[in-house]
């Protein structure tokens, strides 16, 4: 029963270390589009990491077409969410000088 359900069990570290030598890495849009989401730290190791395994690489044709279609709508988010970013900081330090001229700190 075991060896029909061998995906519910852990792989030994044999075959755990096989399989990190030998196994194809298949990427789908939203883990390329995660590149222009996470921090420029991120990005560079998960692109560093593959570049490792380069030559085990395969991007399907339709995630690449995904990505396409969907990466200037993912750079726009993120350039809106740097601009809200900066409005609700402004916001903050608006009200927070406002608060303190209320206490008449001066007199």
């Amino acid at each position: 029963m075991k060896e029909q359900f061998s995906s519910f069990y852990r792989p030994s570290p044999d075959a755990l270390k096989q399989l990190w030598t030998t196994a194809n890495f298949v990427f789908d849009a939203n883990v390329l589009l995660g590149l222009y989401r996470y921090p420029e730290r991120v990005a560079d190791e998960l692109i560093s990491s593959i570049e490792h395994v380069k030559n085990r690489v395969w991007l399907p044709h339709h995630a690449a077409l995904e990505f396409y279609r969907n990466r200037l709508q993912v750079i726009a988010g993120q350039r809106g969410k740097v601009g809200d970013t900066k409005r609700i900081i402004g916001e903050g330090f608006e009200n927070l000088f406002r608060k303190i001229s209320a206490l008449d700190l001066d007199r």
